[in-house]
């Protein structure tokens, strides 16, 4: 289950919620950061044998997951380089499945107290082990601006370009200017 305080609550919610969330400390540098993690928070509890489906979100900036309790299991991969609209595929839950090109770069576990951090449009799924986790798992999941993953964007845009990020998410007015500063 996904409880987005961020854009699916009352305001009155989730005014009373960012009474009791602070930003990680290593946010706290600059308002920005501590404002963006203070805005944009959604909570994730996955029962054993419980978890996401493999799918990229719908953030232009980096985004952190941090486990408070349980150990979910994350499986990870760059966003598929397409070469023709043809390719294209919903991005979205089970999405990718279908289409063969669901090949995990990265597989780790992560437990309470540690986070994950990874940039805009990376496919992520999550599982909760019914062997290591007896109760429901609970984290929570939120974005930061700096720094910007400007060399990620200037080396991925086209393969990004692919994504639902620009044409449901208009991520290439804040993207393209990067792609053509000096390295």
């Amino acid at each position: 289950y996904t409880w987005h305080v961020k854009d699916e609550e009352t305001k009155a919610t989730k005014a009373a919620v960012q009474q009791f969330w602070e930003a990680p400390y290593f946010l706290n540098q600059t308002h920005l950061n501590r404002y963006e993690a203070w805005d944009a928070f959604e909570f994730w509890f996955s029962m054993p044998d419980g978890g996401a489906m493999a799918h990229a979100d719908s953030y232009q900036e980096m985004t952190i997951s941090a486990q408070f309790s349980g150990v979910k299991r994350w499986r990870m991969m760059m966003y598929p380089n397409l070469t023709t609209v043809l390719d294209s595929f919903d991005d979205f839950d089970t999405g990718i499945y279908p289409t063969g090109r669901w090949q995990p770069e990265y597989e780790f576990d992560v437990g309470p107290g540690q986070c994950v951090v990874f940039p805009p449009c990376y496919i992520h799924e999550t599982w909760s082990d019914p062997k290591i986790n007896k109760q429901c798992a609970a984290a929570t999941t939120f974005q930061f601006n700096i720094p910007f993953p400007a060399g990620y964007i200037r080396n991925f845009l086209p393969r990004l370009s692919s994504s639902h990020m620009t044409a449901n998410e208009d991520s290439m007015s804040l993207w393209a200017p990067y792609a053509f500063l000096e390295q």
